[in-house]
């Protein structure tokens, strides 16, 4: 039995549209979010739909200027590469991977990827410049969420 603890660090982070034509699908993500939204289902549904229909069309042209997408997503990789290399020049030989709530690479899928690599142990950490249910702490149970769906042990 391999009882050797492998440890993976995940930047935290929402998300965002990483080409226009995920605009509209990233603002829907976010808003049929119970912490974006906290009506009902039913009613988060419709409502998160309207306004990812409305606000798309407004958010095209902002954008458009960063390059098509988000510079969010880019950002978040440099850190998590630059974080890995100084863990490792420390002696630490763990992946950093970063994972957004609402949008591709979503917290779900890279927790699975990472638990199926043999991770035992997941250090979780929101890029968020502050605290509060709707971001951080939100984003910390949706690991533990899909933690718990996977293996409830890591």
């Amino acid at each position: 039995m391999n009882t050797k603890v492998r440890t993976a660090v995940v930047l935290l982070q929402l998300g965002g549209p990483d080409n226009l034509d995920a605009v509209q699908p990233f603002l829907y993500n976010h808003f049929s979010d119970k912490e974006s939204l906290s009506t009902p289902w039913p009613f988060r549904h419709f409502t998160a739909k309207k306004l990812a229909r409305k606000a798309a069309p407004e958010l095209l042209p902002v954008y458009d200027r960063f390059g098509g997408g988000t510079p969010l997503i880019p950002q978040a990789e440099a850190q998590a590469k630059t974080l890995e290399r100084r863990l490792r020049s420390l002696g630490f030989d763990c992946p950093v991977r970063i994972a957004m709530k609402a949008w591709h690479p979503f917290i779900s899928d890279v927790v699975q990827d990472l638990v199926e690599q043999g991770v035992t142990r997941i250090v979780a950490l929101p890029l968020y410049p502050h605290k509060s249910q709707g971001v951080s702490t939100s984003h910390i149970e949706a690991v533990r969420k899909s933690l718990s769906k996977l293996k409830p042990q890591v």
